[in-house]
């Protein structure tokens, strides 16, 4: 009896066949899955350890027994030793002597000790100068500014009699001038004589010259009062000026002071080191 496959199991098995892997990817499969496992037991029992043991002694050296660094406190040559390679020294003892390069050295580093200390001198001279210079001008320009206070007053003082002089000659002018009016009618009357009017008009071009004389002493007065606010104001100003300047060359003199003090300063410290031409152990040793 033969059976005959359907169309299904045929494709059935046909997908099967693409799915499944080769037979050599299989096998090299299982070869690493067996290296793998092998590997790692074998890692479980080699000793992971890197160190062996051992006996001995180690020295090391305190800090002051240590190598010790002898440095020159100037440049220059060394004009004669006093120990050798191997000698023993104790602290303090003298190793060796230095000369500078230069042999007139201290000579010129003392000239140029001198010349700083001259200039610092005259700086502070001249600062303390200056200092009273400032305290002169600040005096000189209280006293201006109350010497112009002083004019200002009289100057207005003269201005309010000038106004009051000028009412009073204005009082005066109406006067004379009412008295003319009157005394012109009198003598329509018949009452006074062309004397008496004459004199009358006579007062009244008096009082109006005066009234005018008023007026011109005011203007006067008020221009002199403002040339005198405007001097007031040039005193002090020019004197404020000055002392502006005079602080400012305080501060130029004080800032050269100091640099100079600084200069001597490093030039002190030059002149130590170059004094210091023998060189002694720092502690003892070999």
């Amino acid at each position: 009896m033969t059976i005959e496959p359907t169309h299904e199991s045929i494709g059935h098995r046909a997908a099967v066949m693409l799915v499944r892997s080769p037979r050599a990817l299989r096998t090299a499969a299982r070869l690493m899955e067996f290296v793998g496992i092998t590997v790692t037991a074998s890692l479980a029992f080699v000793p992971w350890q890197q160190s062996i043991d051992g006996a001995g002694r180690v020295v090391a050296f305190a800090p002051i027994e240590r190598q010790q660094e002898i440095d020159a406190p100037i440049e220059g040559r060394v004009t004669r030793w006093y120990v050798r390679e191997g000698s023993k020294v104790k602290k303090g003892e003298l190793l060796l002597e230095l000369t500078d390069n230069d042999p007139d050295i201290l000579k010129r580093l003392e000239e140029e000790r001198t010349a700083l200390v001259s200039r610092k001198d005259a700086a502070v001279a001249r600062a303390t100068s200056i200092q009273s210079r400032q305290k002169a001008l600040i005096s000189s320009r209280a006293a201006g500014i109350r010497a112009a206070d002083s004019r200002m007053a009289m100057a207005a003082e003269r201005t309010r009699a000038a106004r009051q002089a000028i009412e009073a000659a204005k009082a005066a002018m109406d006067t004379a001038r009412l008295n003319v009016e009157r005394q012109t009618q009198l003598l329509t009357q018949g009452l006074t004589s062309q004397r008496t009017l004459e004199l009358a008009q006579l007062e009244s071009v008096k009082s109006t010259t005066e009234y005018e004389r008023s007026q011109a002493a005011l203007q006067a007065a008020m221009g002199e009062e403002l040339a005198l606010s405007a001097d007031r104001s040039r005193v002090e100003h020019d004197l404020t000026a000055a002392i502006d300047d005079a602080r400012a060359a305080e501060a130029g003199a004080l800032a050269e002071e100091a640099m100079a003090a600084a200069e001597l300063a490093r030039l002190d410290v030059r002149l130590a080191r170059q004094s210091t031409m023998q060189i002694e152990a720092p502690m003892e040793g070999t």
